[in-house]
């Protein structure tokens, strides 16, 4: 056993640092075993791992949240949750809004579909593991999610132009036939 230092009665002592690797070390196994119950109570065949989709999905949610703190910064204090018009509104059209007309719910839809891939997929955590791991539910709830996020988008969207049609009259029609796109340039 190695010492680190003697006393003077000659007795030998280790360090705690010392003292706790051998503890460690010798309930390793044990440990292992709790802590893989703990993170994974039901264990499948298919272990926990870093796939093609949960790296596109890590790289969609970087993306949605970069687009998305780029749109707060572009409003500024117009940028609310909450529909609402401000004594100072202007009309951005710089930035991500000049190649489509609701950037942060792009960003949205990218974290959303970002989330999907990362957890809803083989190989997560969710679909090992977790709650999701029986067979049909992260289907369903992959579905529910989209079905919503695209509901909230598509109603938030035509709510905003309408208003902003309202606002900024020609403005937003010259606006809106240069960036004839809500989400995605070319698709919708």
């Amino acid at each position: 056993m190695p010492v680190l230092w003697e006393r003077p009665s000659g007795r030998k002592i280790m360090s705690a640092s010392r003292v706790a690797l051998v503890l460690v070390q010798a309930f390793a196994n044990q440990l292992a075993w709790i802590t893989s119950s703990i993170v994974c109570p039901l264990p499948s065949s298919n272990p926990i791992q870093v796939t093609p989709s949960f790296i596109i999905g890590v790289v969609a949610v970087v993306l949605g949240s970069y687009l998305r703190l780029d749109c707060f910064k572009a409003l500024g204090q117009m940028f609310t949750f909450d529909l609402t018009i401000h004594p100072e509104h202007t009309l951005v059209t710089n930035r991500f809004y000049a190649y489509v007309r609701h950037p942060a719910y792009t960003g949205s839809l990218l974290l959303v579909g970002g989330l999907t891939l990362s957890h809803l997929t083989k190989g997560s955590w969710l679909t090992e593991c977790g709650p999701l791991k029986a067979s049909g539910t992260a289907l369903i709830v992959w579905a529910l999610w989209w079905l919503w996020t695209i509901c909230v988008g598509v109603s938030r969207a035509q709510a905003e132009d309408t208003q902003m049609k309202k606002l900024f009259k020609d403005e937003w029609d010259a606006y809106a036939a240069n960036v004839p796109w809500w989400f995605f340039p070319g698709i919708i």
